[in-house]
């Protein structure tokens, strides 16, 4: 059971992830979150579930994730849409999660543009950050999932060559509430520094847990299909891909893979 007491004595932020909903079960942690944003004027809480049924990654992809084991959360926060883009926000948590993976379980994480954690080249976790309207007001509503203390039996028998955990990678379990904690304690102030003075920090740091960057993928954007060397992330959080026939092209958003085709969201 994910000790909420514990996890608030390890939290350092001013305001994000202060206020906790800890469910027992519930379909998708966003969608939660995003109906809790217009119906009870909530702040910049934490929704935290035990168990997810139909949580949702990028492209419409589901995420199931099984009961006590795992980080099923969203973490609404206030976004200042003029300054900061919600790729940049993307790409910021992406940051803030491999960052606390590698210190507090010494796991070799890395990033897989432009929201998947990974873990000697299997995935182990994703971020799905959405904006939403409040009022006049744009939100972000962060999404993470995390295998955390997943077994490999506890995957789908499709999943279990391309799917991991930390635990299984480091053969040991790992604190849930340090994970999330620190996770927290990271995102807040990079969001603000981001917002304050810009992102070539974060994204030189986004550089250096990328996967990708310097290597040749394959983009499906609808019907076109786009094979090159991604260069580099640019100052709005997309991708930069140098087709093979020539031209640098900018990808908004999307799956990418090294191995596999990657499909465009945008």
């Amino acid at each position: 059971m994910f000790d909420t007491h514990r996890y608030e004595g390890l939290l350092t932020t001013t305001l994000m992830g202060r206020s906790v909903a800890r469910l027992d079960s519930v379909d998708s942690t966003n969608t939660r979150l995003a109906a809790m944003l217009v119906e009870r004027n909530v702040g910049a809480m934490l929704v935290f579930a035990e168990r997810q049924t139909d949580g949702r990654g990028r492209s419409g992809k589901s995420w199931v994730s099984p009961a006590g084991v795992n980080i099923a959360a969203s973490l609404a926060w206030p976004l200042p849409s003029a300054v900061i883009s919600p790729g940049l926000v993307t790409l910021s948590a992406g940051v803030a999660l491999a960052e606390v993976v590698r210190d507090v379980c010494g796991a070799p994480a890395t990033l897989k543009y432009p929201n998947d954690l990974y873990l000697n080249g299997r995935k182990a976790g994703g971020i799905l950050a959405e904006r939403k309207i409040r009022g006049q007001e744009p939100w972000a509503v962060i999404g993470l999932g995390v295998n955390v203390n997943t077994e490999e039996w506890m995957f789908p028998e499709d999943l279990r060559e391309t799917a991991t955990s930390i635990k299984i990678e480091t053969g040991q379990p790992a604190s849930r509430e340090a994970l999330l904690a620190g996770f927290i304690n990271r995102l807040e102030p990079l969001l603000n520094e981001v917002t304050r003075t810009g992102p070539e920090r974060m994204l030189a740091s986004y550089r250096s847990l990328s996967m990708l960057l310097g290597r040749r993928v394959t983009v499906l954007e609808g019907e076109r299909k786009l094979s090159g060397m991604a260069l580099d992330v640019d100052g709005a959080g997309a991708l930069l891909l140098e087709q093979d026939e020539g031209g640098v092209v900018t990808v908004i958003s999307g799956e990418t893979s090294l191995h596999h085709t990657i499909r465009s969201a945008g």
